[in-house]
């Protein structure tokens, strides 16, 4: 009896490389920022946010390398946004921007509604 693979989504690769580099890095993998484009956000947040998103979506650069936005939930009704550039060959991971996010709860969208 075959197996059937999952049909790989777009950028998986990119990832779970940039997944993967913030756990064995850390905070040091993050080789530029600047504070005013944290929004407040402790940089251990948001390397926490790059190692443990809920989501993530990727952008391939006309430049080299992509731009990917990693979600993670911080808990108490709140999510990170993180916006990274990383280019793999390089080495090099960018944070461009970092944002809280209130979640929607149900009464929220009942009241929109």
């Amino acid at each position: 009896m075959r197996s059937e693979q999952k049909p790989k989504r777009p950028f998986e690769m990119e990832e779970t490389w940039l997944r993967e580099f913030a756990k064995f890095y850390g905070v040091e993998s993050c080789t530029s920022f600047c504070l005013d484009d944290l929004g407040g956000i402790p940089l251990v947040q948001i390397v926490e946010a790059m190692v443990r998103p809920t989501s993530i979506s990727c952008e391939k650069c006309d430049e080299p390398g992509c731009v990917c936005t990693l979600i993670a939930d911080v808990g108490d009704g709140e999510c990170i946004a993180v916006s990274v550039h990383f280019v793999s060959q390089e080495m090099k991971v960018t944070i461009r921007r970092a944002d809280r996010i209130k979640k929607e709860t149900d009464s929220d969208t009942s009241q929109a509604a």
